[in-house]
């Protein structure tokens, strides 16, 4: 196709969207749209492309896949080969391995299916992995195969015209519907499957097929509303926003109308955009494991840092595209070009997935790599002793001799227990179940876990009417997760639906009150207040620093930060003390001396990821529970 300078414009938009959105999230809270826009025009590319070659009768399956693996394996071949030799050398085993998968998912175009089993693109997790990203990849290629053969078949049924009148839009319009109604049940297979997602690349294609003639100012009109709804988008969405569901339509609508206005310029002050546009498919490849380096480095929130990653993500998408997507000359014929590119995707699948069976089998391809030993979740400071219940949560007795306090809650209920059960003389019953807030009455995102949520509070509350009368209540939870971050599932009302809903903030505080009055009835309460969370996982930190630089850093949070991010939660907690007669317990005392809450000291990480603590974290805390247990 001719070089259109429109759509070179928007995919410098759309890559610096995403790239600001992963470095510097605060700056444009909605920068993920950039995705979005990206499947707009792809959509619109391949119509286009298939559209003209059916017209002619010059269309051909084998040229246009050949063509697809030309663009983009090339480049994502070359990050694989990187991205490994970067895992030799510097990552531990089960991260080395994690990786290798993930590359041979990347090859095969199924990133997405792993990635959808496996939580919320926003998930911390997630975010630690070094190729999340080419779950887009995997989509886009997943439309490419099955959408020109859909199209090949349909016109030897209907004419051209018939599919772009009712074939395409029927086909967009089913997708839109799933992926509304799926949004609301699973947000995450909704967010990554080609189903769900389908009719934003069918918008670009139906652009295609029904452009109407304008004028000049119409098509500039145009071109400016879109702009100008996509900056609206960037500023007003974010990550607690149910995702791709109806609000999905606002980026998409506002990519077509900058391509139906096809007026935007070519040069001037626009120059550097188009030069980013040209190269922005490799840009965006680098761009994403430049962020997991600083993450994992404990660098994404040191200004420097990010301005260093953004020159880096720039400089090595421009050198991959000068040296591998630029270079990728056709093939003599299409067989011979599929050959030789899917030929060296398959020997990438098999070195990974190889590799990767070797290690799992204790092979020892490493000899000068000492493998890190890292910090044990399960607590040795007590022994516990635990029982099967309908949901799957961690009930146990921990510690010997007669129950003298109830531990409860999420799983900081579990990884804080060792604190309190350090003078205790007696036991402690544990009811932990993981990312569960301690509400009775709510809605979240995946609706089965908050079903499960519900069912498992409302037992503690039938159990604590009638069993261990007396005994102390302790309330742990990591709250601030439920209430300001969709990544960690975001708890809602059908009035108040998510946390940028008015009145959601009373509704939180009225509801998590109410719950704590009906735990803590008849019986001495106490609440935690949130643990301080670190902005990336504290023993990876660690390692990967002094295995990249020769040497570490301690990990640190300013103390103000930690309240910050905690207003909402500790206001909720206030009140459900005042009204229920609780006593508030604040830990940022011990692990935030000076103003400053500590991921580790001395090299020792205090946590086992960013927010959970182990042994040597629950040792500071240690004499801080002692008036509970009675000592």
């Amino acid at each position: 196709m001719p070089f259109n300078p429109t759509l070179n414009l928007l995919r410098a938009i759309a890559v610096l969207l995403v790239m600001l959105y992963h470095f510097v999230p605060k700056l444009v809270p909605g920068g993920y749209i950039g995705v979005d826009v990206f499947f707009v025009i792809s959509g619109y590319l391949m119509t286009a492309i298939i559209f003209s070659g059916l017209t002619t009768g010059q269309f051909s399956l084998l040229s246009f896949y050949a063509a697809r693996a030309r663009r983009i394996l090339p480049a994502l071949l070359g990050l694989g080969v990187a991205l490994g030799i970067l895992g030799y050398c510097f990552l531990p085993l089960d991260e080395y391995r994690l990786l290798l998968r993930t590359v041979k998912n990347s090859l095969q175009f199924t990133s997405n299916l792993q990635f959808a089993a496996k939580g919320s693109y926003f998930a911390s997790p997630l975010q630690e992995n070094w190729l999340l990203h080419t779950w887009s990849l995997s989509l886009e290629w997943q439309f490419y195969l099955i959408y020109p053969l859909l199209l090949t078949l349909a016109a030897r049924l209907i004419s051209l015209r018939q599919m772009a009148c009712w074939l395409l839009p029927a086909l967009a319009l089913i997708s839109l519907l799933a992926a509304i109604y799926l949004t609301g049940i699973t947000e995450q297979w909704a967010f990554y499957m080609l189903p769900t997602r389908a009719w934003e690349l069918l918008a670009g294609g139906l652009v295609y097929c029904h452009a109407p003639r304008i004028t000049a100012q119409v098509a500039r009109s145009l071109s400016i509303a879109g702009l100008a709804a996509l900056a609206l988008a960037t500023i007003l969405l974010n990550d607690s926003h149910p995702w791709p569901g109806y609000l999905a339509i606002a980026p998409v609508m506002a990519t077509v109308l900058v391509i139906l206005g096809t007026r935007l310029p070519e040069g001037g002050v626009t120059r550097p955009l188009h030069w980013l546009g040209t190269r922005s498919y490799s840009v965006y490849l680098w761009h994403w494991p430049i962020v997991v380096l600083l993450y994992t480095c404990g660098l994404r929130n040191e200004s420097g840092a990010i301005s260093v990653g953004l020159l880096a993500a720039v400089i090595l998408g421009a050198l991959s595209w000068r040296l591998l997507e630029h270079r990728s000359v056709p093939a003599p014929s299409p067989k011979r070009a599929l050959l030789v590119w899917f030929g060296c995707a398959a020997l990438g699948i098999a070195l990974s997935a190889s590799t990767g069976s070797l290690l799992k089998k204790g092979f020892n391809l490493r000899p000068w790599f000492v493998e890190p030993t890292p910090p044990q979740y399960a607590s040795k400071l007590f022994s516990q002793r635990c029982e099967a219940n309908p949901w799957n949560a961690d009930e146990c007795v921990l510690g010997e001799g007669p129950v003298n306090v109830i531990l409860m809650g999420d799983s900081h209920s579990q990884s804080t227990a060792a604190a309190v059960q350090h003078n205790n003389p007696g036991a402690a019953q544990l009811w932990a179940l993981g990312a569960c807030p301690t509400l009775l009455a709510f809605d979240m995102r995946n609706q089965d876990k908050a079903q499960t949520c519900r069912a498992f509070n409302a037992d503690k509350v039938q159990r604590l009417a009638r069993d261990y009368p007396g005994v102390p209540l302790i309330l742990f939870s990591r709250s601030s997760s439920y209430i300001t971050a969709a990544h960690s599932g975001s708890v809602g009302w059908p009035d108040a639906p998510h946390p940028q809903a008015p009145g959601y903030a009373q509704r939180y505080v009225d509801t998590y009150a109410r719950t704590v009055c009906a735990l803590g009835r008849d019986r001495p309460l106490y609440i935690v207040r949130p643990i301080p969370e670190m902005p990336f996982d504290v023993y990876k930190s660690l390692k990967l620093q002094t295995r990249l630089f020769g040497r570490s850093t301690d990990i640190t949070l300013p103390l103000s930060i930690h309240r910050q991010n905690h207003v909402l939660a500790n206001t909720a907690i206030d009140t459900a003390a005042a009204q229920c007669q609780a006593t508030v317990i604040d830990t940022t005392a011990r692990l935030c001396p000076q103003g400053v809450c500590m991921g580790s000291v001395k090299g020792v990480s205090l946590y086992y990821d960013d927010n959970h603590l182990v042994d040597e974290g629950n040792r500071v805390l240690m004499g801080l529970f002692d008036e509970v247990v009675g000592q």
